[in-house]
């Protein structure tokens, strides 16, 4: 009978070592790393990544060049040398003596004489014109990634609303949100999110130069816990979309 037990305790031994060793290499692994999960996966947070896209039409600014301005008022910061930049060029006119328009992203000036035979100058159009499509510039654009309770008060503010005191706005409905700069033809990833508790929307806004004829925002339903989601955000000319990609 003892040596019954002595043999049973010899195989239940070794077990109960490598159960235990098992269990404390887990513990370490935790304690290293808060960010691995314990418990059950419905009580976890939910998980989520975000896959932006932009495409090379973005954000259109029709008074840009598409090229580097090179005045040296931008390039630099004076007003003096822009001057005489514009004395210089209509010297040149007035030489000339002839009537002489620019392109349409400088004033016209058109240059004559009076019939005492003085020069004088008239300036027909001092408004930069809107470029033409093929010399538009796309500019870089900023979203904004809400975590909401509630998706009513987004969908009825205003841009403007939005676009400023947005927390006050949305009030108990806000949650959490996170801000990118999204430059043309970009694609970035951004792993490693969870929804933070009372989480039920995730809605997205596009801070467009102008929100008239553009889908500036969107949204969609979730469940804070116990799922992952990899959502895809794409950003074209005038909407920005917002899917779980399967």
């Amino acid at each position: 009978m003892k040596y019954k037990s002595l043999k049973m305790g010899l195989i239940v031994l070794p077990l109960l070592f490598l159960t235990s060793c098992e269990t404390a290499k887990k513990t370490y692994k935790v304690l290293s790393d808060p960010s691995i999960r314990v418990g059950d996966r419905l009580d976890q947070p939910t998980a989520y990544t975000l896959s932006i896209f932009a495409t090379n039409r973005i954000n259109i600014n029709p008074y840009a060049d598409a090229s580097d301005l090179e005045s040296d008022l931008i390039d630099n910061g004076s007003y003096e040398d822009a001057d005489n930049a514009l004395e210089e060029s209509v010297d040149d006119t007035l030489d000339s003596d002839v009537e002489q328009d620019f392109s349409e992203s400088e004033p016209v000036i058109t240059a004559s004489k009076d019939l005492e035979g003085q020069n004088y100058l008239t300036v027909e159009k001092l408004i930069f014109e809107e470029k033409d499509e093929d010399t538009q510039q796309s500019t870089p654009v900023l979203i904004r990634i809400f975590q909401l309770s509630e998706k009513s008060l987004f969908l009825s503010s205003t841009y403007d609303e939005l676009t400023n005191d947005f927390k006050k706005v949305l009030g108990k409905t806000y949650i959490n949100h996170d801000e990118l700069m999204i430059d043309p033809n970009q694609f970035r990833f951004i792993g490693d999110n969870t929804f933070k508790d009372g989480s039920r929307y995730l809605g997205v806004i596009a801070y467009f130069n102008d929100e008239k004829d553009r889908q500036w925002r969107d949204i969609l339903r979730i469940r804070s816990k116990g799922e992952f989601y990899p959502f895809l955000i794409r950003i074209t000319e005038n909407k920005i979309n917002l899917y779980k990609d399967n």
